[in-house]
């Protein structure tokens, strides 16, 4: 997860230029790690968008990458409060 906020940028650079391998390669990484944290909504958000670049829909996705963005900082904020009261 420290390195899911270069990831994202990635991730909207990769939307920007229409760069659909890109974006279902990195769609697909930050799905992985997601799951593996157990953050059910933000795995099923990357695949989503995962999907979405698959199939080169350029015109839903951005809604889908902002709504990433927004669930990742749910979670992390999550994970902070767990930690600290850890």
């Amino acid at each position: 997860m420290r390195d899911m906020p270069a990831r994202l940028e990635d991730l909207r650079t990769a939307l920007r230029d229409e760069d659909a391998a890109s974006l279902a390669r990195l769609a697909h990484a930050m799905k992985g790690s997601a799951s593996n944290l157990g953050a059910q909504g933000l795995a099923a958000i990357c695949a989503d968008v995962e999907a979405f670049a698959v199939k080169g829909d350029f015109g839903a996705a951005p809604i889908r990458v902002r709504d990433l963005g927004q669930e990742f900082d749910r979670v992390r904020s999550a994970l902070i409060t767990i930690s600290m009261a850890a």
